[in-house]
C-alpha cells in the first residue's frame, strides 16, 4: 500500500516538474540554459539499510513462509545455531 502511494506521488510529481520546466524554459531567454522536468524533482532521501544479523534474517525467513502458507523443510526447527 505504501509502494502505491509512493508511486503515485512520485508520477504528481513528475507532472508538476514538466509544467513547471515547461513555462520556465518558455519563458528564458537565448543565453539561458535549457532546462530538464528532472531538475524540479523533489531530491528523494536515501536511507542507509542497516544489516542484518543472521538470527533477525532467519526469523525473516520463518514469517515470510507462514505468510506465504509455507511449509519449513529443515529438520529441526528449534534450532538455535544462528
Amino acid at each position: 500500500m505504501a509502494e502505491a502511494y509512493k508511486l503515485k506521488q512520485r508520477k504528481l510529481d513528475a507532472r508538476t516538474a514538466l509544467i513547471c520546466a515547461s513555462i520556465y524554459n518558455a519563458q528564458r531567454t537565448k543565453k539561458d540554459k535549457l532546462i530538464k522536468p528532472e531538475q524540479f524533482m523533489p531530491k528523494e532521501e536515501k536511507k542507509e539499510k542497516q544489516q542484518k544479523t543472521p538470527r533477525e534474517m532467519l526469523r525473516a525467513a520463518e514469517e515470510w513462509i507462514k505468510v506465504t502458507g509455507g511449509k519449513d523443510l529443515r529438520r529441526d526447527v528449534n534450532d538455535d545455531t544462528c
